[in-house]
């Protein structure tokens, strides 16, 4: 998946990572990571950094690109109020997404049993 983004906590020994991995360093008196991460995940941001894709049916993100991105930054104080405030949302948002996913699952299954029973002549 193109601009999957996450925390990597401190490697305390030498490391290989793929080419594909770009690397951001913040300075924790101005940025607090999870904010970052929430930024990075969040649906704006991923338009904007795969939107003129980059290859043949490829996109990809660039270290220029992503250098170019503008991210908003309020106090670190304002950071780390507004991660707490989405992560208090993340239970009821799963929720509500395994709902959703068994709704289609069902309303799939039904089109297909009806799809069946008309093609078999029983409606």
């Amino acid at each position: 998946m193109v601009g999957r983004c996450m925390i990597v906590p401190e490697v305390s020994r030498t490391t290989s990572f793929s080419g594909f991995i770009i690397r951001i360093r913040v300075n924790p008196a101005e940025v607090f990571p999870a904010y970052l991460l929430q930024f990075m995940k969040s649906h704006d941001t991923r338009d904007r950094l795969t939107r003129d894709g980059g290859g043949a049916n490829i996109n990809n993100i660039n270290q220029t690109k992503l250098a170019a991105l503008p991210v908003w930054l309020p106090s670190l104080t304002d950071q780390k109020k507004i991660v707490a405030q989405l992560d208090a949302f993340t239970p009821e948002t799963q929720r509500l997404e395994n709902i959703y996913r068994q709704k289609l699952s069902a309303l799939e299954a039904l089109k297909k049993s009806l799809l069946h029973q008309a093609f078999a002549g029983k409606l």
